[in-house]
């Protein structure tokens, strides 16, 4: 992760160290993707995922860095070991592969919502990726079961035998009128 302040705050580039860094052989050292920092209860929190480096892509799952602060910039003194690592989301299934997962606050309760395997299907095997939502008690803790809220029926989100629904987003706008999710439907790599 890394930073750069602009004039209407933060905005992430290549400039900065800004958070954490995993040591080989650790179960969330490779294959990191999509991270995420968020301001939730008060502090910095990265939520991202990872797999296991002996283990490959079938164990991707969620974990999270705790930061300094929220009232503190994320990127300053990273020397200093502001950054934790938090481990698993824990709660979550560990049966399931899971990847993209975001962080949104409706209605005074933090939910999350990820991108992954059939609940049930072996991590290993599963073909569609589908979204789920889960209540969080906190950033680092599921406080529910999740619940599949999207996947891939449509031709145009298929790519062969795969159908892909990941990478979900909260959009919100300013004044409240709009709320709601977004996601990708179809991987980055086909035609479609």
């Amino acid at each position: 992760m890394k930073s750069r302040a602009t004039a209407q705050g933060p905005v992430f580039s290549s400039r900065k160290p800004c958070s954490y860094s995993l040591t080989e052989q650790q179960q969330n050292s490779q294959g990191i993707w999509a991270p995420e920092l968020h301001a939730l209860n008060g502090r910095w929190y990265i939520l991202y995922c990872a797999e296991h480096p002996r283990v490959g892509n079938a164990s991707h799952r969620l974990f999270v860095l705790g930061g300094p602060p929220s009232t503190q910039d994320p990127c300053k003194d990273v020397s200093t070991g502001a950054w934790q690592d938090l481990g698993h989301v824990q709660g979550m299934r560990t049966d399931q592969w899971a990847i993209d997962g975001t962080y949104f606050t409706l209605n005074n309760a933090l939910y999350m919502v990820y991108a992954g395997s059939p609940i049930g299907q072996d991590p290993a095997k599963f073909s569609d990726s589908l979204l789920h939502i889960v209540r969080m008690n906190s950033p680092t803790q599921c406080g529910s079961q999740p619940v599949p809220i999207s996947a891939p029926t449509h031709d145009w989100e298929r790519e062969g035998w795969q159908g892909i629904n990941e990478g979900p987003e909260w959009l919100e706008a300013l004044d409240g009128s709009w709320k709601g999710l977004v996601y990708s439907a179809g991987g980055s790599w086909c035609n479609r």
